[in-house]
């Protein structure tokens, strides 16, 4: 996974998504401790990892759904609402959506 060098500029002309040493602490629990990644045009991120090493925490601070205690998340997206989109877990299936 890329990671963003803080000796070097960040230049969200290459990267559509950069985060820069997340942090958070939960009930004195280190969840992230300083993780760092960019996303370019047309890629997919998939976090892997076993349950409880901060995955959904690190997605939800992206998404803007938790704040993060320290570090930074730049987008450059003009509506990363309609732009960005998430799989977190134990989304539901709806048997009778369709598509055309």
């Amino acid at each position: 996974m890329p990671t963003v060098n803080n000796q070097e500029e960040i230049n969200l002309n290459d990267h559509l998504i950069v985060v820069d040493s997340l942090k958070k602490v939960y009930e004195g629990r280190i969840i992230l401790n300083g993780i760092s990644f960019n996303i370019n045009k047309n890629e997919v991120l998939a976090i892997i990892g076993p349950n409880g090493v901060g995955k959904t925490t690190t997605v939800e601070i992206v998404l803007g759904m938790r704040k993060a205690d320290s570090g930074s998340i730049q987008i450059k997206l003009s509506n990363s609402k309609k732009e960005i989109g998430a799989q977190l877990q134990n989304t539901p299936f709806f048997y009778n959506l369709t598509a055309e």
